[in-house]
């Protein structure tokens, strides 16, 4: 019974990073649209109707393509026995940073190192969301969880 409680708490961490990273990453998309950009890419008035396609496209994308990053973060903290809240915060950035590197792979690897533009913008802003998603796996998977183990 206490490896399905563990494992439901990490899948809920997971779950509640992914959707932070997400939410984090397009509200910073939206915030930076609001910016004035004398009608380049990231107009407030096109991103604004489309907030909900890029959150739902954008948990897709984060949760299949940060899986991977966070299969290591776990692996390396299960065996180092590491439960630090800067330890997941920053593998948050590294999975967001995996996340980009796996998802250019599959689509276009001669743009693996191309990342000007909107598309650096995009890729820093989903840095801060791992971060931020990191953070909030810490403290669901492993705050949380330490505070439901049975006393010995």
């Amino acid at each position: 019974m206490t490896i399905l409680i563990r494992l439901l708490w990490v899948g809920l961490g997971y779950g509640a990073a992914v959707l932070t990273a997400t939410l984090v990453t397009v509200a910073l998309i939206v915030a930076a649209s609001a910016l004035p950009d004398q009608g380049k890419f990231g107009s407030y008035f096109a991103v604004k109707f489309k907030i909900l396609d890029l959150a739902f496209v954008g948990l897709i994308l984060t949760g299949t393509y940060a899986f991977p990053g966070w299969l290591i973060t776990v692996v390396v903290a299960e065996k180092l026995s590491i439960s630090q809240k800067t330890y997941f915060t920053i593998a948050g950035a590294f999975s967001a940073v995996l996340a980009h590197i796996f998802f250019i792979i599959g689509r276009d690897s001669s743009s693996l190192f191309g990342l000007t533009g909107e598309t650096g913008a995009i890729y820093l802003w989903s840095i801060l969301g791992g971060l931020c998603g990191g953070l909030v796996y810490w403290a669901i998977a492993i705050e949380c969880l330490s505070k439901w183990k049975p006393k010995p």
